[in-house]
Parts: structure tokens; C-alpha cells; sequence
């Protein structure tokens, strides 16, 4: 993510845990854990979810799930590369993103399982009061997320999300689509950090300070 959590944690947002989606390698634990944060890491591909369970299997702050996140309970394919650590891999085809960054190939493909946010919420008993914070890194499928999360969002003061302001992928959803969207449950986007690539990272949050 190009935002910083510290930044946003010393400006007054508090932060009682996280609830990462699209968590890749872990790479925020650490700030995490300098906050005092506890989180649940959704990672759907099975490679990078190895990579989690080696370093956090035994951690007592980290919850970690192999699974995707979406509207519904579903199988879905996701477009896989390699040249980026699969940090851009996607349920979504790659459009722009392909003349953006040539070199990273999508190369295969997977099949992941997919649950939304809200039956796993359920099923799980996760208490909401200890997770207020959600991180979303989902590749345009922003608003496929949020939609299986209607009753969790409830429960959510601040989300930072990556956001595309162009076809990155195909059908992704853009910034003025999710602002409207989070609009309705009571967010308001605070920050943005915006790349020449047409994409960009956003702090949403019910909180005004």
C-alpha cells in the first residue's frame, strides 16, 4: 500500500484491528503489531498463503484464511502471474494493467474458493468490536468484497483500499463507484494517494477529525 498507517493511526483514527483482504505475504503485520493490532488475513492464493502460514501459523494475533472474498459463495478463477511476487494477481482479467506493466505476464490461472465477509463473520462469531478496521487489496474487485460485507460495514469506521481510476481489469470497479457505494454506509474518502498508473490508494473512514 502507498499509505502510511502511522500517519494515519498519529492523526486520531483508532484502529482496534484489521481485517486484511488481499494480504499477499503479510508485509503489514509488523506495523500491526507496533500498533498493537490484532489481524485476520484472507489470502485466496495458495502460494502466498503458504508464505503466511511459515511465518505467522503459530501467532496468537494473526488469524489466517485461505479463502477469497465476495459478493457470494462461490468458486471463481484467478488470473496468476509471477514477475510481481503475485502481488497482482486477480479474479478479475487484466485489461490496462497488461500495457502498464508488460512485464508481468498472466501466465496461469487457479481456482479459489470464495466466501463473503458477512457469512464468514457469522460463522466464525468474529466480536466486530475488536476489529473496526478494514484493508483491502483486492485488484478491482473492491466492490464485489463490499457487497458480501453490507452487515460488517456496520460495524466498520475506517477502510483503506486500493482504488482504479481506469480499466486496470476488466469490469473493475472505480473510484467514484466506491466512493458512492461506502457513501450509503456512512464513509467518507479522507485520503488519496493516486499513481500515473490508474490506480491509487484510499483512506475511507465515518470518522471526522
Amino acid at each position: 500500500m502507498l499509505m502510511n498507517l502511522f500517519e494515519i493511526v498519529n492523526t486520531g483514527f483508532k484502529i482496534n484491528g484489521v481485517i486484511h483482504i488481499g494480504a499477499h505475504h503479510g508485509q503489514e503485520v509488523d506495523v500491526y503489531r507496533s500498533l498493537n493490532i490484532n489481524s485476520i488475513l484472507f489470502e485466496p492464493h495458495p502460494d502466498s498463503f503458504n508464505i503466511l502460514i511459515n511465518k505467522f501459523e503459530n501467532a496468537s494475533d494473526v488469524i489466517l484464511e485461505n479463502i477469497a472474498l465476495g459478493s457470494k459463495t462461490e468458486t471463481k478463477i484467478m488470473y496468476c502471474e509471477t514477475a510481481n511476487q503475485a502481488m497482482s494477481c486477480s479474479l478479475l482479467k487484466p485489461k490496462k494493467h497488461l500495457s502498464y506493466y508488460p512485464h508481468i505476464k498472466f501466465e496461469s490461472e487457479k481456482i479459489v474458493n470464495q466466501i463473503a465477509l458477512d457469512d464468514y463473520i457469522q460463522t466464525k462469531n468474529v466480536d466486530l468490536n475488536n476489529y473496526n478496521f478494514i484493508n483491502m487489496d483486492v485488484q478491482g474487485y473492491e466492490l464485489e468484497v463490499l457487497k458480501g460485507s453490507v452487515n460488517t460495514l456496520k460495524n466498520i469506521d475506517h477502510i483503506m483500499t486500493e482504488i482504479n481510476f481506469e480499466d486496470l481489469y476488466e469490469n473493475c470497479v472505480k473510484a467514484d463507484e466506491l466512493d458512492k457505494f461506502l457513501n450509503n454506509f456512512g464513509f467518507k474518502r479522507i485520503y488519496t494517494a493516486p499513481t500515473q498508473y490508474g490506480w491509487g490508494d484510499a483512506f475511507y473512514s465515518k470518522v471526522q477529525i
